[in-house]
């Protein structure tokens, strides 16, 4: 939970009556030391397990970025009878947009270089740094950010391997042709990471709405929380 940062916290200031919880998928956070699944259908099943919202049999909103938006998709696609709606941020899919459009080609070499430079190359602090640079928009942000960033990663390291096997999940996986549930999108228009296409690309196929960040980065719950709070606030 610790790359969420100060989410957490705003999400329950902002919504005192509401119950949240943060899950995490093999490979990740405290479950760094298990093998990451290659495909969605393993992924969904190991969120559902951890639910306890699931296990008390109540449905669920789900908020997702990236990857995560991946896995809750391919949740509310089998299950739909447990998702309320969904939240996606920044997501993208192989079927509405190309590989170049998933991951901009200016990040290639960075993330190589990351993935080459694990723990030989680069501090922990410095590798986290990167990674902010390249998904954060806002100075101050990331530099907020980073020891939460740093501590997370010194505590539950993500082995290169997952990672790899996470990048596969993603790149394999291909989104349904209609939404499973209510969806509603939010993008950012300056993502340097994800091409802000794909999510154009969704809402148009799918005929859901669309919120546009102005300036954000791909994470944007973390470059601008209050913006966040202040769209699901009108949901």
């Amino acid at each position: 939970m610790g790359h969420w940062v100060d989410l957490p916290q705003t999400l329950q200031k902002a919504f005192p009556n509401d119950h949240f919880e943060f899950i995490e998928i093999p490979g990740n956070g405290t479950l760094y030391n298990e093998k990451s699944p290659t495909d969605m259908d393993t992924m969904v099943e190991e969120l559902r397990r951890q639910s306890k919202f699931i296990q008390q049999g109540e449905k669920v909103h789900i908020f997702a970025i990236s990857l995560g938006a991946m896995i809750a998709t391919a949740w509310a696609d089998k299950y739909p009878a447990e998702v309320q709606q969904l939240v996606l941020i920044n997501s993208s899919s192989a079927k509405y947009s190309k590989f170049y459009e998933r991951l901009r080609p200016g990040n290639y070499l960075k993330m190589l270089g990351l993935a080459v430079g694990y723990k030989t190359r680069y501090k922990t602090e410095d590798m986290e740094r990167e990674i902010l640079n390249m998904t954060a928009n806002s100075s101050e942000r990331r530099e907020f950010a980073l020891p939460y960033w740093t501590k997370e990663s010194e505590d539950h390291p993500v082995h290169p391997a997952n990672f790899v096997k996470q990048l596969v999940a993603a790149g394999n996986y291909s989104f349904p042709s209609e939404p499973p549930v209510p969806v509603i999108l939010f993008a950012s228009e300056n993502d340097h990471f994800v091409n802000v296409s794909c999510s154009k690309n969704l809402a148009k196929a799918w005929g859901c709405p669309i919120h546009f960040h102005p300036w954000a980065g791909h994470d944007l719950p973390l470059d601008d929380p209050q913006w966040v709070v202040q769209q699901l606030q009108q949901i």
